[in-house]
């Protein structure tokens, strides 16, 4: 393999700022990869453009080789989509409740209608995963005085067991008509942050998936806390696709060139 001269890396979407305490890091790996011989571009995508309804950023890394012509791909949407595109179809849990397999109901948007597709034969109309962790007492109470809007700050001090100078977002309900806050591997260990937009608990793990774009097909294994770290830590299906995509078609272009070359040759 031909080793190419080092090239700047396209960082007008990734500044320093934008990766803190990582940012050496991720100029040592692009210097890896570019002492491999390859060429380095890297963005920053925004997940809701790509169709996932979270505020949720992701740094992506593309190796390129020489005479191979990669375009990132277009943004698809230009409307937020809403957690209520998502999950207000899903028909309402208690907290607690284990039931793995519920009735489906009726799809309500074209990303319900989405998500549900490619159900195994016998799956059809049912939904599975659908249920979340139990409520204390008096984060119940909590919830029921909370909207999208308040702060953690604002609720009584008796219903304050984290100091609010520091966690002034540790509880937040979400709102049905804005993209849901980026989905972590914290909501494994409690999901205060994930508060459903009308009932009074966290989000499901069915309800994570889908705010993540997974498929209603996918299942996860593990414990319900195995889930929620599964679907926290993972890059949204629908923006990998579109990442993907655009790879499979630089591949595809640059091989159907060389096809063209080969024949002009002959």
């Amino acid at each position: 393999m031909k080793k190419l001269e080092p090239k700047a890396v396209l960082m007008e979407n990734v500044p320093d700022m934008a990766i803190g305490n990582n940012a050496v890091t991720f100029r040592a790996i692009v210097s890896a990869i570019e002492g491999l011989g390859y060429r380095v571009d890297s963005r920053i995508l925004a997940s809701w453009r790509y169709g996932v309804p979270q505020h949720r950023q992701r740094l992506f890394i593309i190796g390129i080789q020489e005479g191979i012509s990669f375009t990132w791909p277009r943004p698809r949407n230009h409307r937020r989509p809403t957690v209520r595109d998502a999950i207000s179809d899903l028909r309402p849990v208690e907290a607690g409740q284990r039931n793995v397999e519920l009735p489906s109901g009726r799809a309500l948007t074209a990303f319900q209608r989405r998500s549900r597709r490619g159900q195994p034969r016998g799956r059809g109309g049912k939904v599975f995963d659908h249920y979340t962790r139990a409520v204390r007492e008096d984060d119940l109470e909590a919830f029921r005085l909370m909207n999208s809007q308040t702060r953690y700050s604002e609720l009584p001090a008796h219903l304050r067991r984290y100091r609010s100078d520091i966690f002034d977002d540790k509880y937040k309900r979400l709102d049905w008509d804005e993209p849901s806050r980026t989905i972590t591997a914290h909501i494994a260990h409690d999901g205060y942050w994930y508060i459903h937009p009308e009932q009074h608990r966290s989000l499901t793990i069915r309800e994570a998936a889908r705010i993540q774009s997974f498929p209603d097909w996918y299942r996860f294994a593990g414990t319900p806390s195995h889930a929620l770290r599964q679907i926290g830590e993972a890059v949204p299906p629908l923006l990998a696709a579109a990442v993907g995509k655009a790879i499979l078609r630089a591949l595809n272009s640059s091989k159907s060139a060389r096809k063209i070359t080969s024949t002009a040759k002959v």
